[in-house]
């Protein structure tokens, strides 16, 4: 698929690619952040790891619906980068 390339482009796309996983982990932890704190619970900081991370927040939350809330937000947004890189991939952006 990528034949031709050279060596330049290959390290290149390696590095972008590892930039871009790295940005999209944040962003997952920033969902389920955002969520926390319009919960009111304080976030007190986020730890990023190379394929995950976790924040941490300074309470429990108020209800069960508020902690689904919050453990969910974090996949909504890998989901929904999903599928917007999936679709530029089609139109070829």
């Amino acid at each position: 698929m990528f034949h031709g390339w050279s060596p330049a482009m290959y390290w290149g796309m390696g590095g972008l690619a590892a930039i871009m996983l790295f940005i999209s982990v944040l962003l997952h932890e920033l969902g389920h952040s955002v969520i926390a704190i319009r919960y009111k619970i304080p976030v007190k900081n986020i730890t990023l790891f190379i394929f995950g991370g976790v924040e941490q927040i300074t309470k429990e939350p108020p209800s069960a619906i508020a902690e689904f809330w919050i453990a969910v937000a974090g996949p909504a947004v890998s989901l929904s980068l999903a599928l917007v890189f999936g679709w530029l991939q089609t139109v070829n952006v």
